[in-house]
């Protein structure tokens, strides 16, 4: 399978269960992608196991304003709603996709 783990920031020293989770995937023969919305701060100490599974060739980070995250999020499925960094309550997915009519075909 194809899995994409969607994470706030990678690496993380605490987040510990990211890795776990990560990792064992990887060893059941899974293809596993990381997108983070931050990259860890430079100097910031990181598991072995980082190294050992390649994990940083496998990251994404979401580069740029904070305030572009809330496009740059998926709106697949349209029916479906999506909880963007720091909101109190999940925004329908078809408010924020781009407008049929306004798209070149």
């Amino acid at each position: 399978m194809r899995i994409a783990l969607f994470v706030e920031s990678f690496p993380v020293i605490s987040e510990t269960f990211v890795l776990a989770h990560a990792t064992g995937l990887l060893e059941l023969g899974h293809e596993v992608a990381i997108v983070a919305s931050n990259r860890a701060e430079p100097g910031e100490l990181r598991h072995p196991e980082v190294s050992r599974y390649g994990l940083l060739e496998r990251t994404t980070t979401v580069e740029g304003p904070p305030e572009s995250i809330y496009w740059e999020l998926p709106v697949h499925p349209l029916w479906s709603s999506t909880w963007t960094p720091g909101a109190t309550r999940s925004v329908p997915n078809a408010l924020r996709a781009p407008s049929l009519s306004t798209r070149s075909w």
